[in-house]
């Protein structure tokens, strides 16, 4: 019987060079969650362009694990 691991992302995005979605893969099925606190990203350009960037990270590092499983 396998697991259903929720792995909780805070501020960090990563997927493939991520310890804790690495270890939690390898017990069961992994849920990955994020919660955006409006209070946590202050609307500053800085903080702004960091989001803009762990995202558009997120996205493409999911498309590519979604190629790399179809293929």
């Amino acid at each position: 019987m396998t697991a259903d691991i929720v792995v909780w992302h805070r501020d960090d995005l990563r997927v493939s060079d991520n310890p804790a979605l690495r270890a939690a893969g390898t017990d069961g099925r992994v849920h990955p969650l994020f919660v955006f606190d409006p209070h946590f990203y202050r609307s500053t350009k800085f903080v702004m362009a960091g989001w803009r960037f762990s995202t558009s990270h997120l996205s493409n590092s999911l498309r590519h694990i979604k190629n790399a499983a179809a293929a």
